[in-house]
């Protein structure tokens, strides 16, 4: 049964994992689907390629960034709620109960 459940997290996980890069990569397109006539302007006054990706990758960095911590802060809070209703669980079946990471 263990072994079940911890398949299924692992499924689970990668596909949320693939969602997150689909949803991410996305809203890049339609960002830059929305931008086309700047990006035409930047490239008609001599932009580089480079110099007219910037700002996407930027906002793919800073998207990347406060989804990341945004992931932290609901996995800590995770913890913290389920921290003493997993040990009061553990003490009734008298086993000892340790956080591994």
């Amino acid at each position: 049964m263990l072994e079940v459940m911890r398949r299924v997290v692992w499924l689970t996980a990668a596909l949320l994992g693939l969602s997150v890069v689909l949803v991410v990569g996305n809203t890049i397109r339609l960002d830059i689907l929305n931008r086309r006539a700047e990006i035409e302007v930047m490239k008609l006054v001599g932009a580089t390629d480079r110099f007219a990706r910037r700002p996407f990758l930027y906002s793919g960095v800073w998207y990347g960034l406060g989804g990341g911590l945004a992931a932290v802060a609901l996995v800590a809070g995770a913890v913290a709620a389920l921290a003493q209703p997993l040990e009061h669980l553990a003490s009734l079946y008298e086993v000892s109960f340790a956080w591994r990471a």
